[in-house]
């Protein structure tokens, strides 16, 4: 029997997934066409999420990292995947836009019924799969669905 060699996980700490967080956002305001200079990027980020400027400072500085809502608002802004955003996994541009995918969403928040919701998500799996290929092993949008990955 061929030994195996286990690999450490390494889970970076709070810091440095905040530092990680702020790298990865400052990189992604570079690239946009009307980002402000040095002096202006806390309000330019405090205006455009609409937080405090001292919860912009957070942000930029690498001492806070923002909540789930923020967070969303944050990647789809500027283009980028929630995923990558906040832990630098995954791609760093989200899966191409499916208008199908908005109306089953839209469908899916109507449903009451567990069984039901569940038949919808089976499909978005499905969606994705089809779109975007079973080895992809992304999520893709259904996380943003349910909240958390899917099993």
């Amino acid at each position: 029997m061929p030994s195996r060699t286990v690999q450490r996980m390494v889970v970076p700490t709070k810091d440095e997934a905040r530092a990680a967080f702020s790298s990865r956002l400052a990189e992604v305001i570079t690239d946009q066409p009307d980002r402000p200079g040095p002096r202006e990027l806390r309000g330019w980020v405090a205006k455009r999420y609409r937080v405090s400027v001292e919860t912009a400072r957070k942000w930029l500085m690498g001492l806070e990292i923002p909540d789930h809502t923020n967070a969303v608002r944050i990647a789809t802004d500027l283009k980028v995947s929630l995923d990558w955003l906040l832990t630098g996994h995954g791609q760093k541009q989200p899966p191409p836009h499916d208008p199908l995918f908005d109306t089953l969403v839209r469908y899916w928040r109507q449903l009451t019924g567990t069984q039901d919701r569940e038949e919808v998500i089976r499909f978005l799996r499905w969606r994705v799969e089809e779109r975007l290929g079973p080895e992809s092993g992304t999520p893709g949008p259904i996380v943003h669905l349910r909240g958390r990955p899917h099993p």
